[in-house]
């Protein structure tokens, strides 16, 4: 097993409480022949098919891990999470964090030749709080941006709202409406990520789908987007940084059947897996072409609040009281995850250099199982389920993959034999689950979260009412207040007290989410691979990999 970067700083802690020692070495071949040979590409599998390449519209990991390529924000997040310059050469902000001003590279410059501005990335932050654009990472913005709120609730009409100018063309002056230390973690997001003005505006929302209209300023540009197969990236000669950008190109796999994809692995079809096979994890981990680094995850399951059955809290309550973690983590995944505590992971490391799980304690029942059994029989009894009320019928939605698929039978299996509750399971490939959970089509779903900036409000506000990525129609008023003393509070030990309230009642009061195990980063990786940037926030950057023969 190996590492692919050093993980320091702020991470080191993460590492050690999450998976251990990823630097120990075995001596087992790796199997498979060595890819890249001749060609300098890289083939790395999404799992899932980007349902976008539209930074404005992207949501998903897929998204995420291709577009972190195609596009340079401001700053990178480098494999420790330390910030690196990007698109920025340099940045400063005022004293109490609230207002950061960046200055661009002269020399950096769209695929077409065009230069990149700061108007480049005005333009693009008003396009996502924009309502017509209907992006489920409107809230990511416009809840940290000086009249970003007041911009979207009023249609989005009027930009003199918003903190955003443009002193000359290479030096972009951002205004916040609270202080946010984690800013540049925040900036590395692609909601955040710049767009080339009149493409975009020429070619309306098509215009990411095709190489000669998706214009683009990061390492690589796009040659192709093949549905249903792959996306083929290429060297981006226009790149500022060219002459360290090692790859010919690179190309993205879309296959979601974990077995599969190993096979493709060791036929040399994919040089980095996006997961591993539960059933095979344990023996692939011992080999030297395995990696495993921390990741700022969590697995869980939601309830749909806004329909029947799960619009009541006891049913929910009862539901999440007779899960079993340990046996989850213990006898499915195999990969060293952790049973949750919260919704918030561990590896969340705070300012003062403590985990946030440590400060905010368990917000799940830490009960032994047999002791939480008979309390959600208990509150099924007090609720009126019966005989005269018998529970109701229900389903569980998961996108295909086989730990989702055993982890779904798991939870069947639990909650017909200590509740009597039948649910019938629904495996879906990855767009259809995106599409019905938009919909709130879902009884109870199968959920993942990576983090996209360095704060527990990255997990916290995925629940937040009224923002687009709240699949489960959560609208308790409090929460939203909880999560908005804590964005205005400076006292980092009062902020943090609202954030451990909010946590709590998601969890634990209203009973949202069920937390089921925090993740850990586990791939195959060809031997010979090298700069390959695995953050913990699920990216997958290909700007400085290289082979070593």
């Amino acid at each position: 097993m190996r590492s692919v970067q050093a993980f320091l700083g702020i991470m080191a802690a993460f590492l050690l409480a999450a998976c251990g020692n990823s630097d120990r070495s075995e001596s087992n071949s790796s199997g498979g022949r060595q890819s890249g040979s001749g060609e300098n590409i890289v083939r790395v599998n999404l799992g899932g098919e980007p349902s976008t390449l539209d930074p404005n519209q992207s949501y998903g990991v897929p998204e995420h891990r291709v577009l972190m390529n195609v596009f340079e924000p401001l700053v990178r997040l480098g494999a420790d999470l330390t910030p690196v310059a990007a698109a920025a050469e340099s940045w400063e902000h005022s004293d109490d964090y609230r207002t950061w001003t960046f200055r661009l590279r002269s020399d950096a410059v769209w695929t077409n030749g065009d230069p990149v501005t700061a108007d480049d990335f005005i333009f693009a932050v008003r396009r996502i709080i924009t309502p017509s654009t209907a992006a489920e990472y409107a809230l990511m913005v416009y809840s940290f941006l000086e009249g970003g709120e007041e911009f979207y609730r009023g249609g989005g009409k009027d930009p003199s709202l918003l903190g955003l100018s443009a002193p000359d063309d290479h030096t972009l002056v951002i205004k916040l409406k609270n202080p946010t230390p984690y800013f540049l973690s925040l900036a590395n997001h692609t909601s955040w990520y710049p767009l080339h003005r009149r493409t975009v505006e020429e070619h309306g929302d098509g215009w990411w789908e095709k190489p000669d209209t998706l214009i683009s300023n990061g390492a690589y540009k796009l040659v192709e987007f093949r549905p249903k197969d792959r996306i083929v990236l290429e060297q981006s000669v226009t790149y500022w940084n060219r002459e360290n950008v090692h790859l010919k190109g690179a190309v993205f796999r879309f296959i979601e059947n974990e077995p599969t994809e190993i096979a493709a692995y060791e036929s040399g079809d994919i040089d980095i897996t996006n997961s591993l096979p539960n059933r095979e994890a344990e023996q692939l981990l011992k080999r030297s072409d395995a990696f495993v680094g921390p990741k700022l995850a969590i697995y869980y399951v939601s309830f749909n609040v806004t329909r029947p059955p799960f619009d009541d809290p006891a049913l929910r309550k009862a539901a999440a009281l007779v899960v079993d973690r340990d046996l989850i983590v213990e006898r499915i995944t195999g990969r060293g995850e952790r049973p949750a505590s919260g919704f918030v992971p561990r590896g969340m490391v705070l300012s003062s250099g403590e985990d946030y799980r440590d400060v905010a304690g368990p917000v799940v029942d830490q009960r032994p199982l047999e002791e939480r059994i008979p309390a959600a029989k208990r509150i099924l009894a007090e609720a009126g389920y019966g005989s005269r009320k018998p529970l109701p019928r229900t389903s569980y939605l998961f996108n295909t993959m086989e730990a989702h698929s055993d982890i779904a039978e798991v939870l069947q299996s639990v909650w017909k034999t200590h509740l009597d509750l039948d649910v019938r399971l629904e495996n879906t490939e990855w767009g259809v689950y995106l599409e019905r959970k938009k919909k709130h089509d879902f009884d109870i779903k199968r959920g993942g979260w990576v983090g996209d900036y360095l704060d527990p409000l990255t997990f916290l506000d995925t629940f937040e009412p009224g923002s687009d990525l709240n699949s489960s129609g959560y609208a308790n008023p409090r929460f939203k207040f909880l999560l908005d003393k804590a964005r205005a509070e400076v006292d980092p030990d009062k902020r943090i007290g609202y954030l451990v309230q909010a946590e709590r009642l998601l969890v634990e009061e209203d009973t949202i989410v069920v937390p089921l195990y925090d993740y850990v980063e586990a791939v195959m990786m060809r031997d010979g691979l090298e700069g390959v940037v695995m953050s913990p926030l699920s990216g997958v950057d290909l700007t400085h990999a290289r082979w070593v023969r």
